[in-house]
């Protein structure tokens, strides 16, 4: 696949690369067997995307069935799959993505999220033991993005 260059500068994130990594995260949510999530027929119902079309970019580029899908495509993907599989080809560029909550969280529930995760993390240095640091990263995150759409709806 041929890339658009300006001035004869290389992009820092080729389009192989990002349509291989999209195609690594589908396969990761739809197909057929039973460590999948979801059918391409149940895809192509819950996103109006042909389930031929999603099949298609299940496979890496390069490959003679492989077909791109528009960017359009892509974030109708994302959004009725969220943040874990958008996550996965977020990752070329180094990211990753995060759910936005439906409704406001309580502000109480935050600061003590808040004060658990840092009470744990000074145990966890304290005590030589920093395997629950992933945990508390997660909980931090999804308290973040409640807040982040919480001044994003106040705006």
């Amino acid at each position: 696949m041929s890339e658009p260059q300006s001035a004869g500068k290389e992009a820092l994130v080729s389009r192989t690369e990002f349509y291989a990594a999209l195609a690594k995260g589908l396969r990761l949510f739809v197909g057929r067997g039973a460590r999948r999530r979801y059918s391409y027929k149940d895809l192509e119902i819950g996103t109006h995307i042909p389930a031929r079309a999603i099949e298609a970019a299940t496979y890496d580029p390069g490959h003679e069935d492989w077909r791109a899908l528009s960017i359009e495509r892509i974030m109708a993907l994302s959004l009725f799959l969220g943040a874990d599989f958008t996550s996965q080809w977020l990752k070329v560029a180094d990211q990753g993505a995060f759910d936005l909550p439906d409704d406001e969280p309580n502000p109480g529930d935050i600061a003590t999220d808040a004060s658990d995760a840092a009470a744990s993390v000074v145990r966890g240095f304290q005590s030589g033991s920093i395997h629950q640091l992933p945990n508390v990263g997660q909980v931090l995150m999804k308290r973040g993005a409640q807040l982040v759409a919480m001044a994003g709806r106040a705006a």
